[in-house]
């Protein structure tokens, strides 16, 4: 008993003593805090906001909406201090509890209060710059919003993170640049696409690694993960065009002649069916919306497209997209034209060989006044040879009208790369052949007339009731005053031109 009782008093004095020692150590921990670690002091260094910008001398800069360098784009936006980074990630924690909604007219007044409680001393150009930058992290893509907003930049593509993978930009005419920015951090990248996607409801994921999606001012964006591609994110956009080009704008680009104009725009006033053929980017649906701006106004247009792109300046439209979450295919929309009486049917793209039988087929069921695509081939021939190979017969070869040939390639001129882009062939199909009109030639920068038409000149004279000859000639004085006139937008020049047409 007394064995016991010596036991348990043993264990209440060692639980005294370990109690008092805890406290006096507490008590020591307060009254000498330990020292801070170098690291800790540096900790705000370390902050990394997902993306960095890559030193460079402005000097004797050529200015656009960016700058340019050699073959350097240079995005208008100072690199930030280590001081300016912790202090953007510490206010976006901070606010990242208040209202999304009207949080940014409100955004200067909550920095600056924020700046005065934490005794942060900024001037209004640093506080105006760091809100910007703030603005963009928040509302918009980052840094990729000014290459969003450029004018001069037609495709953006980021092939991995990292100071040696800078973002890349295709500017028009010129061609591939690297750009001072890149993006250092994996998660904050796959973020930033997903935060892109949110508009159409996607996300890219382990069991989901490729997306395609479309921002909200149509821009088209490709994301791709591992395990499908070797870096860690490759992402491409190829921007919307916010103003499509008009007929008169691709002649003032030498894209095409006015010859091939005027009959391209007599050809879409009559009931035909138009494939535009040619490589990537060379400019397909560029010309396809601008062609359209020669189709009556009050007509009903049914568009289909994977990712929107067609930007027409009539209001009787109704667009169509493909949804692979539903299973929704390019074929069944295609097929659901068929009960939507549409004047004129519009195929963004076809691609395999049900797209290209659903296509056919619109045009077989007599869809209104003609039906349209674009399609991958390097010359006329070589389309319908692939058309072929795609299970398309010689006899339903004949329900297609014309065929345009659209090519983009790169020139080289006294040390200089040029990109050019250029109809190349217009073609007609009679009796399964292929007639060809006009065709581009490379060395005297003009086109040629190979052929006179047949089937779709006797298609325009129905329609108009008077010679083709009169009417070519009386249209192309029409676009050569046009010519000379102010720029128009595409929606002034269809009302332009269908008023005359209609007078």
């Amino acid at each position: 008993m007394k064995s016991k009782l010596k036991l348990r008093v043993g264990k209440t004095r060692k639980l005294i003593k370990n109690l008092k020692h805890k406290i006096s150590s507490n008590y020591q921990s307060i009254k000498n805090p330990p020292e801070e670690k170098e690291e800790q002091k540096l900790a705000y260094s370390l902050v990394d906001l997902g993306w960095d910008l890559e030193k460079i001398n402005f000097e004797d800069f050529q200015e656009y909406d960016s700058f340019f360098l050699e073959k350097t784009c240079v995005i208008k936006q100072k690199p930030l201090s280590n001081a300016e980074k912790y202090l953007i990630s510490f206010f976006l924690k901070e606010i990242q509890e208040l209202p999304f909604e009207n949080l940014e007219s409100k955004l200067t007044p909550i920095f600056s209060e924020f700046c005065v409680e934490k005794n942060i001393i900024l001037d209004t150009e640093q506080r105006d710059y760091l809100i910007t930058v703030i603005i963009n992290e928040l509302f918009g893509f980052g840094p990729l919003s000014i290459l969003l907003n450029s004018k001069e930049i037609e495709e953006i593509a980021v092939n991995g993170t990292g100071e040696h993978n800078p973002v890349c930009v295709y500017i028009i005419n010129k061609g591939w640049y690297n750009t001072n920015f890149y993006f250092n951090s994996e998660s904050y990248l796959k973020e930033m696409i997903n935060k892109m996607a949110r508009n159409v409801g996607r996300r890219i994921t382990l069991s989901s690694p490729i997306l395609t999606a479309s921002l909200k001012d149509g821009s088209r964006l490709n994301a791709i993960i591992k395990p499908v591609v070797n870096s860690e994110v490759s992402l491409t956009i190829r921007k919307f065009r916010y103003r499509p080009l008009t007929p008169i704008d691709l002649i003032k680009n030498n894209t095409i002649s006015l010859d091939l104009i005027v009959f391209l725009a007599l050809a879409m006033q009559s009931e035909i069916n138009v494939l535009i053929a040619g490589n990537t980017g060379s400019g397909k649906t560029t010309l396809l919306n601008s062609l359209f701006s020669f189709v009556p106004l009050d007509e009903r247009i049914i568009i289909t497209e994977e990712t929107p792109e067609i930007n027409i300046p009539h209001t009787h439209k109704v667009a169509l997209k493909v949804n692979s979450e539903q299973k929704i295919t390019m074929s069944d929309l295609i097929k659901t034209t068929l009960r939507m009486r549409p004047d004129r049917v519009i195929v963004g793209e076809i691609r395999t060989k049900e797209e290209v039988e659903a296509y056919i087929d619109t045009i077989l069921a007599g869809q209104g006044k003609g039906s349209y695509a674009t399609f991958h081939g390097l010359s006329v021939q070589e389309t319908v040879s692939r058309l072929k190979n795609l299970g398309l017969n010689n006899q339903d070869l004949n329900a297609l009208d014309l065929i345009i040939l659209q090519k983009r390639w790169t020139s080289i001129k006294d040390g200089q790369k040029i990109e050019k882009r250029r109809v190349f062939e217009i073609a007609e199909i009679i009796d399964s052949n292929v007639n060809i009109l006009y065709q581009y030639d490379p060395k005297t920068n003009f086109w040629d007339k190979v052929n006179d038409s047949k089937k779709v000149k006797d298609k325009i004279e129905i329609v108009f009731g008077k010679r083709y000859s009169e009417l070519y000639n009386n249209l192309k004085e029409y676009f050569e005053f046009l010519i000379t006139n102010e720029t128009l937008n595409l929606d002034e020049f269809s009302k332009m031109f269908n008023s005359y047409l209609l007078k």
